[in-house]
Parts: C-alpha cells; structure tokens; sequence
C-alpha cells in the first residue's frame, strides 16, 4: 500500500505533514507493518499420488493492494514462485498455483504439490515481503511474514 495514495485523499494540511512523516518513517524502518500472513493446509498428512494444496491467506487486502507486496513459496527451502508465477518448466510440471479472493479484502494464494511423492515430506513456506518504491520503482523489499505448514506422507 503506497502511502502516498492515502495522503491525497485527506484536505488538511496538518494531515499531510503526519503522512509524509510517517512515510519516511517507514522508509527509514522506524514503522512496521501491520500485514497479517496467515498458511494453512486441509491436513498436514497426505497419501502418496495425491495432491496436496497449501493457503497462503493475507488478509485485509484487495486485489490491487497485492501489487504492493512480493509473494513467494518455498518447498524444502527451494524457491518455486514470484507472485505464483511458477519458476521453471521443472516447477510447473510439480506445482501449480492460483490466486484467489473469496471474499472482499481478502488475498490467497493456493500451492498444489501434485502426485506426491516420498521426496516431497517437509515444508512449503510462504513469505510476504512489502515493496517499498520512490519514483515507481522498488527502493527495497522489506519481509513482513513468513509461515510454514508441513508435508506428511502416510505409509
């Protein structure tokens, strides 16, 4: 979320000089963000040749604040998506992902591992970062959440 949307839409002056204070608050790392990421899965078992499915639900936002923010899943510490754009051919052939909004102000996005397989115990992570930019370009990207949810094979 640009701060600098916000500040337009209030008439006083005093109320401008906050937002501009606070933003480069902000810019300076003074100010933390209040992002909330939320992973789940419907279970954390599966069975093997199934597929499983992992949520990465960032609330309170809309389809357009999620430009504001990089998104990426990690299986085992492996990189698999920006946003869920998947990385490689390889990664795609494993994995899928969608983006989701089932209800106003609200974000998911959706991990499938397909045909699960021994190798694939473990962990898929998601991790929230906050674009921070000046000019419309990215100044840098400050992490805001990071959640895991674990991969157990039955059998």
């Amino acid at each position: 979320m640009t701060l600098s949307r916000y500040v337009s839409r209030w008439t006083t002056g005093e109320q401008r000089i906050f937002m501009t204070l606070l933003y480069f608050m902000s810019m300076q790392g003074l100010v933390r963000s209040t992002i909330t990421v939320n992973v789940a899965s419907q279970s954390t078992w599966v069975n093997y040749g199934d597929n499983y499915t992992a949520n990465c639900n960032i609330p309170g936002l809309d389809a357009l604040e999620i430009s504001q923010l990089r998104v990426e899943w990690f299986h085992n510490g492996q990189r698999l998506t920006s946003q869920c754009l998947l990385l490689s051919a390889e990664i795609k052939q494993k994995y899928s992902c969608i983006t989701v909004t089932p209800e106003w102000n609200n974000i998911s996005l959706l991990l499938t591992v397909k045909n699960i397989q021994k190798s694939d115990a473990g962990n898929l992570t998601c991790e929230v970062y906050e674009r921070f930019t000046e000019n419309e370009t990215v100044v840098r990207n400050e992490l805001v959440g990071v959640k895991s949810v674990p991969i157990q094979i039955r059998g």
